[in-house]
Parts: C-alpha cells; structure tokens; sequence
C-alpha cells in the first residue's frame, strides 16, 4: 500500500495501539503482532503506532524505525497506518516522517509535547 492509497483510506475506527515492551525494555514483537491480528479481526479500519501513549518519547531513533518497518510488515496493505514522526528535533521528524511514508503509512506529525533548553524557565507569577 503506498501513502497515497493509505490517505484515501483514512476513514472509520483507528485504534491507538500500545507498544508492548519486554522486562528487558526491548520491544515485544511477538505481543504487538498478535495485537494487530486480534484489533484487525475485530474490524478495526486502521492503527495509529508510536504515539499519543508517550513511547515514542522514551524509543530512540532506531527503535522507532524498526518499530514502523515491522507494523508495516505485520499489516500487509490490510489497513492504513499512521505512524507517529513526531519528535523534538525537527531533523529527526524529517527523517522519521521519510521513512513512514516511504514505507507506504501514513506520517502523524504533532508539534512536541516538550521544549528542551539550555535556558532557565521565565520566573512564576507571584501566586502561583
């Protein structure tokens, strides 16, 4: 499926899927497919992966891509699949959003949640 006929497609009940992960902090690759297959039987029409739950802030660069290249695998064309390039660095966005639509999903690019600075914040109102 390219990211042209996943656009058309986005439509109906998306599920926000959970990215399991191992004791170990790797990612459950056996528990997220078996997910898929069991939310694609129940009629879902379409996955948003690694985002909205906060993993994605937490998964380096590489997890993330493995993480969009196996959701891709695991779904075969057999629903659109928005996968979630949001990142601080906007180099990184970039890339992430490159690889998802290049890999035929659908990229959700979100402003970040957080502001990351070498400079203090401004001082609270009194009051507060």
């Amino acid at each position: 499926m390219t990211a042209s006929e996943s656009k058309a497609r986005l439509k109906g009940l998306f599920n926000i899927t959970v990215t399991p992960f191992t004791p170990d902090g790797g990612i459950d690759f056996h528990g997220l497919a078996e997910g898929i297959e069991r939310l694609l039987a129940m009629d879902f029409d379409g996955f948003l992966i690694g985002g909205t739950y906060g993993e994605f802030a937490t998964m380096s660069t590489e997890e993330r891509a493995t993480l969009f290249r196996y959701v891709v695998e695991v779904v075969r064309g057999r629903a659109p699949t928005l996968l979630c390039s949001a990142h601080s660095d906007p180099r990184v966005a970039l890339e992430l959003t490159q690889l998802a639509t290049g890999l035929g999903g659908v990229p959700m690019v979100t402003p970040p949640f957080a502001h990351f600075s070498n400079r203090l914040p401004p001082p609270r109102p009194a009051g507060w």
